[in-house]
């Protein structure tokens, strides 16, 4: 008997369970900076983080040097080019075979 793949491949049910841990525990204030942060893939995507993070916790602010975050513009600092590597860098290797 097998077993229904919905039982094992359960979808997150709230946007910031996607956000690094590091990242996470920086936004809480648990981490004084979040070198993880400062690093390609996750730089540009940062200001979508926090606009995850700002939506489960509501009384949220932005870590300290980074109030841009609260800003309409965050979402648009980095090209979209950027962003979108950064989300393929993260999603893993393509099944696509160069060769």
């Amino acid at each position: 008997m097998t077993i229904a793949q919905g039982t094992r491949r359960q979808r997150r049910s709230t946007a910031g369970a996607n956000i690094p841990r590091y990242i996470a525990e920086w936004f809480a204030g648990e981490r004084r900076v979040s070198m993880t942060a400062m690093a390609f893939p996750w730089y540009p995507l940062v200001p979508e983080y926090w606009v995850a993070w700002k939506a489960e916790h509501p009384g949220a602010r932005p870590p300290a040097e980074f109030e841009w975050l609260d800003t309409p513009a965050a979402l648009t600092r980095y090209p979209a080019r950027l962003v979108a590597e950064a989300r393929q860098c993260l999603a893993g290797p393509t099944t696509h075979d160069p060769t």
